[in-house]
């Protein structure tokens, strides 16, 4: 099944042409490496996709009640201007769950009461709050955090006192918790050692969904992807496997153009 589709995207900035015509479909479980010179325009691809840029021309489909994250290169948040930690941050990704256990305990109290509606609130409740994964996701948000590098020491550090590294690390974190169904990530690979890249291209090589990553890193791009959309002079071509298998059809296709 289709999980998002670009079709014709282009963005002129004046008479000067950023993308033109950028067309390519992902299904659900693709995972596609964006590759180009700096400046080229991919992470404006990926603005264009947010709908943080109006295209010039062309259109983005994403299908419909598909999740979307997004780590972009200034992914390295504030601290929403309070004194929360490491750990805080990451529960406030699912507000979701944090409103039901607020609303559960508000309940309990009056469950002793054996008011029906009160009883049928807290049990319908607290089946959607379990199967919707609330008692694993705080196991999760420390495992992902202890992953990339977060110790327990660093977890209850405050947020606003996280180097720009750390901040960056916290925000891939923050977005593999969430496990979107579309996961976009510039330049994911920054501010990690080989321990943490390690995990990273394992994480991402079994996720069950679509990724779509920026990177510069070829050896990460060959592990994890296996779908190649190259830009260059403004355009866009997709190609099947990795960096490296895509490259070998580039030289071909510039063989062929040569030629022709």
């Amino acid at each position: 099944m289709i999980a998002i589709s670009v079709n014709d995207l282009s963005l002129s900035i004046g008479t000067t042409p950023i993308l033109e015509g950028v067309s390519f479909s992902l299904e659900e479980n693709d995972r596609l490496g964006i590759i180009g010179v700096n400046g080229c325009g991919k992470s404006t691809l990926f603005r264009l996709i947010l709908g943080e840029q109006e295209p010039t021309r062309g259109e983005v489909y994403i299908s419909k009640g598909k999740t979307v994250g997004v780590l972009s290169q200034e992914g390295a948040f504030d601290s929403d201007g309070e004194e929360v930690t490491v750990l805080e941050r990451m529960y406030r990704a699912f507000p979701h769950h944090l409103s039901a256990e607020k609303r559960l305990t508000e309940l309990e109290a009056g469950l002793k009461g054996g008011d029906p509606a009160v009883i049928r609130e807290y049990t319908d409740l607290h089946e959607k709050y379990v199967s919707g994964g609330g008692l694993e996701f705080r196991g999760r948000c420390a495992s992902i955090l202890q992953k990339l590098g977060f110790d327990s020491c660093a977890m209850g550090q405050s947020v606003a006192t996280l180097s720009g590294g750390q901040r960056t690390r916290l925000a891939l974190a923050v977005e593999l918790s969430r496990e979107p169904d579309i996961l976009m990530l510039d330049e994911p690979t920054n501010h990690l050692d080989i321990a943490t890249l390690s995990w990273l291209e394992s994480f991402l090589v079994s996720y069950p969904k679509c990724v779509m990553v920026i990177s510069h890193d070829r050896y990460f791009l060959d592990r994890v992807t296996n779908k190649t959309l190259a830009i260059e002079h403004h355009k866009a071509k997709l190609y099947q496997g990795g960096y490296t298998k895509s490259m070998a059809q580039r030289e071909t296709d510039r063989e062929i153009a040569e030629r022709h």
